[in-house]
């Protein structure tokens, strides 16, 4: 009888240490899948304020291209004006 109680105990045993290995070996997973989003974040983090820069490069120049523009139309059409004058 005491065997069998012992061998129980011991199946027992190892079966709650197979669960704690599986669970750890999870745990373990989980955190690197976490150190991976948290490279990935930072990475994304790093990006983000050269994008906000080259945003704000794209907008002054598109600001500068309209001007020139507008500026390029009125004196074409201080040029047309002249001519018809003259003619």
């Amino acid at each position: 009888m005491k065997f069998n109680k012992s061998f129980g105990q011991n199946v027992q045993n190892l079966q709650t240490e197979s669960q704690a290995e599986k669970l750890a070996v999870i745990g373990e997973a989980i955190a690197k899948i976490g150190d991976a989003i948290a490279s990935i974040a930072a990475v994304l983090a790093l990006e983000e304020p050269q994008e906000k820069g080259d945003n704000d490069v794209y907008k002054s120049m598109q600001k500068q291209i309209d001007h020139l523009t507008a500026e390029n139309e009125r004196l074409r059409n201080q040029l047309n004006n002249r001519r018809h004058n003259w003619l």
